[in-house]
Formats: structure tokens, sequence, C-alpha cells
């Protein structure tokens, strides 16, 4: 059922955006989920400005019949180069945000913008791959990938965390989210219908 395998896939990577408040809070306070939210200030801005574009992404995606290798390749570079660009923009405007709004979170939470910063772009930058990968590759495909984030995102935090602590759940996020995007646009490359 294409209709039941899509909205599985939609509620595993998206549903894993709430993992780390569910996850976080009991093991290390209310604090710590503050201190990790505050942090991804800049980067869940790219989310917002990301959804509304997705949908204009697909209304095109849906006119296009057929996909190249060389179409398929810029659109992955394009949006690496545009949530790579964001990314820059936000580590570096972050403290300040944060500084202005969240004062008593700041000196907290600046070791961790870099980070989850550039996990929170690259988990966007995925998303617009997985729009696409609505239109050409298989259902299940895009189950599959969700289904190994989600599982690989939730074992990295359990093991990263006892590691090291909040700074390891937010590598096991950014590890995560690279995997992520990888699995989209190899898929895209590989199995993505077109010529």
């Amino acid at each position: 059922n294409k209709t039941g395998s899509c909205m599985i896939s939609y509620v595993l990577g998206s549903g894993m955006t709430y993992f780390d408040r569910i996850y976080l809070y009991p093991i290390l306070g209310g604090a710590a989920v503050s201190t990790y939210h505050v942090s991804t200030l800049m980067g869940k801005f790219l989310s917002m400005l990301i959804a509304p574009m997705n949908m204009v992404i697909l209304s095109y995606v849906a006119k296009i019949e057929v996909f190249t290798q060389k179409m398929k390749l810029g659109i992955i570079i394009a949006d690496l180069i545009f949530c790579g660009g964001f990314a820059f923009f936000a580590i570096f405007s972050s403290p300040i945000v944060v500084n202005t709004l969240y004062p008593q979170y700041f000196y907290l939470a600046k070791e961790f913008i870099p980070i989850v910063t550039v996990a929170t772009c690259l988990f966007s930058a995925a998303t617009v791959l997985r729009v696409i990968s609505m239109r050409l590759v298989s259902h299940n495909m895009i189950f599959v990938i969700e289904s190994v984030y989600a599982i690989l995102y939730v074992c990295m935090s359990v093991l990263f965390l006892n590691l090291n602590g909040l700074m390891g759940f937010c590598y096991a996020t950014l590890i995560a989210a690279i995997v992520r995007f990888a699995l989209f646009g190899g898929s895209l490359l590989l199995y993505g219908k077109g010529k």
C-alpha cells in the first residue's frame, strides 16, 4: 500500500525530530533539553523555510517527464550548496541570536551550535531530496531509507550519549543526518527513474 508506506516513512523521518525531547529529558533533565534546543535554533529556522518550499518543489518535479543523471546530480549539488551556505551563515549568526534571545543558555549552548546546526541543515537538505524521491524512487526504498535512519539515530544516540553526554548525542545527530542525506542522494542517482 503506497499511502501506508508514505505515511510510515514520513512518521519515521519527521518523527525523529522529537526523539531528542523524549530521550534527553529523563536522562539529562530539562536544562540539557533546553540547551540542545537553543543550539538548534537557526537550523530549525531552515526547516521552517524548507517546509513550504517542498510543496513547490514537488509541483515542479511532477511536471518533469525525464530526469537525466546530470539533472539529478545537479539537484543534489544545488541542495547541498544551498543548505551548506545556510549552515555557514547560521553558525556565525547563531551566537548573536542565542545570546540575544536566550542569554541564560548562551554559554552552555555555544559549544554545541556548530555541530547541531550542520546536522539540522543536512537533515533539511535530505528532506528536500526525499520530496524529489517521492516522484522518482519506489516508496519501499524511501521506507527503507527512513527506517535505516531512525534505527541508526536511536542506536547511536543511546551509545554516544552514554560515552560523551550531550556532546555525544550531538555527534550522533550529525552522523545520522549525513547518512540520511547520502542514502537519499545515492538512491536518486542509482534507482531514480530517468535516463
